[in-house]
């Protein structure tokens, strides 16, 4: 499966009895979409019925660079978060979120180990807090971005 999208929407059918997981193409300019560039490796969400009403959904996946670009401070940007039955509100949250509040265009940035670049055939994990206010099944559409191409000199090292 070297297919982003098309993992994710196995990673959607699997869990279509609680939420759907996907990713959605939306134009961007600048940083531009990856969303090709990445491999969805593995996905983590806790068993249904675990999470009450007013906790935290956590969807863990592990994504690695498939493409031979450099990827520069990469985020994910929140495309859809709602309760499939509108409209119950309030709606989930995103409370990972890094930037533009916990909805929809919400920014997430990926915690890097060596820095703040992500070479070709590295992997990394990202943990996406989805606040449920309400038990009910939800959809959860998000898009990666970055700089592509970046140099590997812009490796930032503590």
């Amino acid at each position: 499966m070297k297919c982003f999208k098309g993992v994710w929407a196995i990673a959607g059918i699997l869990l279509v009895g609680f939420t759907t997981v996907s990713l959605s193409q939306e134009a961007f300019a600048d940083p531009q979409l990856v969303n090709g560039y990445l491999n969805l490796d593995d996905v983590d969400v806790p068993p249904a019925g675990s999470v009450p009403p007013g906790g935290i959904y956590a969807i863990t996946a592990t994504f690695t660079n498939t493409s031979s670009s450099f990827l520069k401070q990469p985020f994910f940007k929140v495309a859809q978060l709602k309760y499939n039955s509108n409209p119950l509100t309030p709606a989930p949250e995103c409370t990972s979120c890094d930037r533009n509040g916990t909805g929809v265009d919400c920014e997430q940035d990926v915690d890097i180990q060596n820095g703040f670049v992500i070479a070709p055939g590295e992997s990394f994990t990202i943990t996406f807090d989805i606040l449920l206010p309400r038990i009910a099944n939800f959809t959860f559409l998000t898009n990666a971005y970055s700089e592509v191409n970046a140099l590997p000199q812009d490796i930032w090292v503590p």
